[in-house]
């Protein structure tokens, strides 16, 4: 078998141009990668600072609903929103979790 110098030239040109394009391929892929790996931990530290939110406001409601049954007949409008509010909150809280 003889091989001729030019052709193997070629094939390794050939061979290293695929390999260049898989390089840059890998490369790209690599980037998109890194930037939905950013784009999840963002949306992680949003989804934790609603839950905290929706935390405090649950306890908010709590405290609204413990002086409302202080003020008695009085409070009893500020309990029924306290009541829902602190629904809310739970079903919001449930749904991102």
């Amino acid at each position: 078998m003889v091989f001729s110098v030019n052709k193997i030239y070629e094939d390794v040109s050939f061979l290293s141009d695929k390999i260049s394009d898989f390089s840059l391929f890998v490369k790209e892929k690599y980037h998109e990668f890194i930037t939905i790996i950013n784009s999840l931990k963002r949306i992680d530290t949003l989804g934790s600072s609603i839950i905290d939110t929706f935390e405090e406001i649950f306890f908010v409601s709590r405290n609204a609903e413990i002086k409302a049954f202080h003020l008695g007949e009085e409070g009893a409008g500020l309990s029924v929103v306290a009541r829902e509010l602190s629904k809310l909150t739970q079903k919001v809280k449930e749904k991102i979790e």
